[in-house]
């Protein structure tokens, strides 16, 4: 077999560009609609469900924000990169980019709180259920108290 007639195809940056603009709005339109369903469902279930603010919830509900405002900016990317061109002005499309960083970072962060949350109750289930416990740690506490434990733990 002769590659080197089919190795234009794959070093051609034009082809290459199209292909991913056209995959980008593809993914980008399948994720809009189940994206948007899930998390403006996901905010009403926890405003009219949810009557306790526990630490969990919290972050379940900050995560769901942060999801909702990166599946906003999606109709505007698909326009993009469908078309090549962006007529709506700098300004909205720094916002856009801003909120795609915002949303993987706040991501992260409010999973990491709900696993480090999880690990705790699992660790100490008593410890957190107790309804007298004056003083609820800080997230700071919860995490110093997590890594402390992970360490003793792998200590051992």
């Amino acid at each position: 077999m002769n590659f080197a007639n089919n190795n234009n195809n794959c070093t051609s940056t034009e082809a290459l560009r199209t292909y991913q603009h056209k995959l980008y709005a593809v993914v980008y339109s399948v994720i809009l609609a189940p994206g948007l369903l899930g998390n403006v469902l996901a905010l009403w279930v926890f405003k009219v469900y949810i009557r306790e603010t526990k630490k969990g919830v919290v972050f379940m509900i900050n995560l769901a924000v942060a999801d909702l405002l990166q599946v906003l900016s999606l109709p505007l990317r698909i326009y993009y990169y469908l078309t090549d061109t962006w007529p709506f002005g700098r300004p909205l499309c720094m916002i856009c980019f801003y909120l795609k960083y915002v949303n993987m970072y706040a991501s992260i962060f409010f999973l990491v709180c709900v696993s480090v949350r999880r690990c705790q109750l699992i660790m100490r289930p008593l410890r957190f259920n107790s309804s007298k416990q004056l003083r609820l740690p800080s997230l700071g506490d919860d995490v110093l108290q997590s890594l402390s434990e992970a360490l003793r733990v792998s200590a051992q």
